[in-house]
């Protein structure tokens, strides 16, 4: 009868520790599933290239790979990009961002018309260069009645909506 109780209390204290290794890996398990070793999303300046597969982890992990195609996401236009990235068994996603903080620039052209002619706004600016499309628009526009010289004023505002502010002159004769 000794041997039965040894036996039992064995038995029982076997079915706690499996229970309990059983809890144990689930933990591990969940964790490891869930844990995101990805950041939300990466940022980059419109016409970088794509960064290696490091910039999005938050740890360095040996076996991350791309899923995604880098190669078929296009850096020279603004927008967002789904990133899959496989590490060690799981697949995450993240986010890459093609951003664009640099402002536009150009060079005011001053010019000299008479009374009666007008110009367009793009007359007033030269070698406009930027990664994006860049929109024109008056902040000083001129008056083509009115003689005399005036200032015009003139922002370049490109895809990222960073703006610079050119000037120009105007004499109308």
């Amino acid at each position: 009868s000794i041997s039965k109780k040894s036996s039992m209390k064995i038995t029982n204290l076997a079915k706690i520790l499996i229970l309990f290794i059983s809890v144990l890996i689930f933990v591990l398990v969940y964790n490891y599933l869930t844990n995101q070793p990805l950041k939300d999303s990466v940022r980059i300046e419109i016409g970088e290239a794509i960064p290696s597969v490091n910039k999005f982890l938050i740890d360095d992990y040996k076996n991350a790979e791309f899923i995604t195609d880098i190669d078929s996401i296009d850096t020279s236009k603004l927008g967002k990009h789904t990133i899959k990235i496989k590490i060690g068994l799981i697949t995450k996603t993240s986010e890459l961002r093609v951003i664009d903080t640099i402002p536009p620039s150009g060079e005011g052209v001053n010019h000299e018309i008479w009374y009666d002619e007008s110009l367009e706004i793009d007359s007033f600016v030269n070698n406009i260069k930027d990664q994006t499309e860049v929109r024109l628009k008056f902040i000083e526009a001129p008056e083509f009645y009115k003689s005399g010289t005036q200032k015009v004023i003139i922002a370049l505002i490109d895809g990222g909506n960073n703006q610079t502010i050119i000037e120009s002159e105007l004499t109308i004769k």
